[in-house]
């Protein structure tokens, strides 16, 4: 069933109110095929939300956002390699755990990171020099015209994306992993969480990082939140929107934050960046 004009901003992310003129969940891949079908026919727009937890929306959305909730993880069978089938709601730190339970070793870097399986995939997540296609075999994809499995070498994976032909989601991805120790992989998990903890403002609702790592070749090994760093911009503020003083490629809402002011946020960081590197830094979070 779609909801007309739903806040899914207020819901997610940032926690700012933000419309969309159609919502629709759904398990059944007959009605996301003909939802996608009629969406294509009426050029409606159409976005694969998952938990919105990089998503921002500006005010309204005059498109239709889907979430896909089916919530699967699959062995599937092979003599040589450990598969699993996980479905694109399966959240990831379930799957974190999955993967301890079970002394599966591959996703470790994955630990900490919000959101959903599909989002990762989608966003080609990654940290500590991983990302997801390291480990990603194979997507299964919805489309208009039915559902295709494409591997890993038919996708076009870029750094934090993987693109999509339009009106096309994502409904589960196959992982290649191996057998490990389970203590191991248990430490090595807690050790990327706590880092995370020790580093991210995750007191306030955000996005996550912000910027993608630009590619600089002054300063190549610099992440986005040196540049802001170095900028002077930490702890500015535009409204309730904030560099956070803890990680400076965090934008947070401190408790009243518009969307407005995060996005005249990310701009004035853009420009002031710009303005003193010449660095010209691209969005790593969606906004509508």
């Amino acid at each position: 069933m779609i909801k007309e004009n739903y806040d899914f901003g207020s819901l997610h992310g940032y926690k700012t109110k933000g419309t969309v003129k159609q919502y629709m969940e759904t398990s059944s891949l007959t009605d996301l095929v003909e939802v996608l079908r009629s969406s294509k026919e009426s050029n409606t727009r159409v976005v694969a939300c998952g938990d919105g937890s990089n998503t921002l929306i500006r005010d309204y959305f005059n498109g239709l956002f889907i979430k896909w909730t089916k919530e699967d993880i699959t062995p599937l069978k092979s003599d040589t390699q450990i598969l699993l089938e996980v479905s694109s709601a399966v959240k990831k730190s379930d799957l974190i755990d999955y993967c301890i339970k079970n002394s599966f070793s591959g996703l470790e870097f994955w630990a900490g990171i919000p959101g959903l399986v599909g989002g990762g995939t989608a966003m080609n997540a990654g940290a500590y020099g991983l990302q997801g296609q390291d480990s990603i075999v194979g997507v299964e994809i919805v489309t208009p015209n039915g559902v295709v499995k494409k591997d890993n070498k038919e996708l076009n994976w870029f750094y934090r994306q993987l693109e999509l032909p339009q009106y096309s989601l994502i409904v589960s991805s196959t992982f290649c992993l191996k057998k490990g120790d389970k203590k191991q992989i248990k430490e090595k998990i807690d050790g990327y969480i706590k880092d995370r903890e020790c580093k991210h403002p995750l007191d306030f609702p955000s996005c996550g990082s912000v910027f993608k790592n630009p590619h600089s070749k002054e300063n190549p090994d610099k992440g986005a939140w040196w540049f802001i760093n170095e900028s002077g911009l930490s702890g500015l503020s535009i409204g309730g929107a904030k560099v956070s003083e803890k990680h400076t490629n965090f934008i947070i809402n401190t408790g009243n934050a518009t969307s407005s002011d995060i996005i005249n946020l990310i701009q004035e960081v853009k420009n002031r960046v710009n303005e003193k590197f010449s660095v010209q830094l691209e969005e790593e979070i969606k906004i509508f």
